[in-house]
């Protein structure tokens, strides 16, 4: 064996650095936000809100641009039952992808109510991903059942606590890259009550609104507001607001 003081002086020990494996990022499919943020990256939660339409169509790029880039799967837990799987369809024909192919790496669970979304989180989850070995987890609508005025608020922000301590666990143990949205512009009473904590657990937010109806994408935690302007062949567009270039 060598002895210890052997390693101190060797060169091949004094010029050895740890190797650091490159950050998994997947493409959002926007110019604007991959320019800014990289992209979505592997380990972190992501908490997207706003104009309905774009977050939605957000989430199908997601799942798409998952199975594109890493031929990967993805969970999807429709908190809000909003999703549209022929939109999914839809965008990866875009990309010139098989619908079907991509649509068979999209895995789907729906939650109808705050217990319900609780436990597939806190219970079934992890089973499921340990079964399907996704690489992205989309929770979409998360913070809207935690606003049902049935549940009293204190409970509701005690599950969502619980619930978000969960999605951190999963995200870091299984390096997912985890988007949680909130596809709705209107503001609940108990808005501000939910949006905080979820705001303090996330790694990256973003946000989605159209002042004088020109699409912008605000970054809170960086203090910058960017407009949306790019579009072209599988990106979001003005168009994908109504709107004409």
């Amino acid at each position: 064996m060598l002895s210890s003081r052997y390693l101190q002086q060797s060169p091949v020990a004094t010029q050895y650095k740890e190797i650091v494996s490159p950050d998994v990022m997947i493409s959002s499919g926007v110019k604007e936000i991959d320019g800014f943020l990289g992209g979505f990256k592997a380990g972190n939660m992501t908490y997207v809100s706003g104009v309905r339409r774009f977050v939605l169509r957000l989430t199908y790029q997601l799942c798409v641009k998952t199975y594109q880039m890493f031929k990967g799967d993805s969970i999807f837990i429709d908190g809000g039952t909003t999703l549209d799987p022929y939109q999914i369809a839809r965008v990866a024909y875009g990309y010139q992808l098989l619908p079907q192919i991509v649509l068979s790496h999209v895995h789907i669970s729906r939650a109808f109510t705050l217990y319900q979304l609780t436990t597939l989180i806190t219970d079934h989850l992890e089973p499921m991903i340990q079964k399907k070995h996704p690489q992205t987890l989309i929770i979409n609508a998360f913070p809207y059942l935690f606003q049902d005025d049935d549940v009293c608020a204190h409970e509701s922000i005690i599950l969502l606590k619980k619930t978000l301590e969960k999605v951190k666990e999963l995200t870091n143990t299984y390096q997912l890259v985890t988007l949680l949205s909130a596809p709705f512009s209107h503001r609940t009473p108990r808005y501000e009550l939910v949006h905080w904590p979820v705001s303090a657990a996330v790694d990256e937010i973003f946000h989605i609104d159209m002042p004088y109806r020109c699409p912008q994408i605000s970054f809170p935690k960086h203090q910058q507001v960017i407009t949306l302007a790019s579009y072209g062949q599988g990106q979001l567009s003005l168009q994908d607001f109504g709107m004409v270039i």
